[in-house]
């Protein structure tokens, strides 16, 4: 009898007591939710819509379809109101103290090698100081805008470049052909222009911290 008893009080007793493997469940079931309820109310907050746009749209300026954001001494360069439309109104300067243009001659004729193209070698000297960066401009005055030509710096060799420029639809126009020495911090801003406007970069002017020698020539049309 006392056997039975005991045996009926350990049945009614044993429900009642802990489970140490159910109450760790329980304990984890319970965190997973209220970790789910936070990260609702987080990727639901009104209070931060803002600033996630503002994010968005930085990321979208900075992808790679759209071109870099310029800096304001950047714009300048491209501004439409900046343009230079005298350029071919001074006279040629082929030798400056740090760069010249030994070829082609002043005023040479060039005839387009195909149809709306026309090469043009060149070459000269460099004599810039350490750090300085020798670009290539072909200056347009029909459309008054300056074209990187290439749109890259220019490889100089002991005290020696090359370049063969490259005019686009110039046949019977005067075009300028410009060796430009920069220093680094325009050099660093050419190529911020660069970036934005990849294979088509132009400026609208010549920025002030450079040195140049200039020719022109005459384009002709192939015949």
């Amino acid at each position: 009898m006392q056997e039975a008893t005991a045996s009926a009080t350990a049945a009614l007793e044993g429900p009642q007591r802990s489970n140490p493997q159910v109450t760790v469940a329980l304990i984890s079931a319970v965190a997973t939710v209220i970790t789910a309820v936070i990260g609702l109310l987080v990727a639901n907050n009104p209070w931060d819509r803002g600033s996630t746009s503002t994010d968005s749209q930085s990321i979208a300026s900075e992808s790679p379809g759209n071109p870099p954001v310029l800096s304001d001494e950047a714009k300048l360069l491209i501004d439409p109101n900046a343009k230079d439309c005298t350029a071919n109104d001074a006279p040629d300067t082929p030798s400056q103290d740090s760069v010249t243009i030994e070829s082609p001659a002043s005023g040479a004729v060039v005839l387009e090698s195909a149809p709306k193209r026309a090469d043009v070698p060149m070459s000269g000297s460099f004599n810039g100081r350490a750090g300085d960066a020798l670009y290539v401009f072909s200056y347009h005055p029909s459309i008054c805008m300056y074209f990187f030509n290439p749109p890259d710096a220019v490889p100089t060799t002991a005290g020696r470049w090359e370049r063969t420029a490259v005019l686009i639809d110039s046949a019977g126009e005067k075009v300028g052909l410009v060796a430009a020495v920069v220093d680094r911090k325009t050099d660093d801003l050419l190529q911020e222009v660069i970036r934005h406007g990849g294979d088509d970069a132009y400026l609208m002017r010549l920025p002030t911290r450079i040195q140049t020698a200039r020719i022109s020539v005459h384009v002709r049309p192939a015949s």
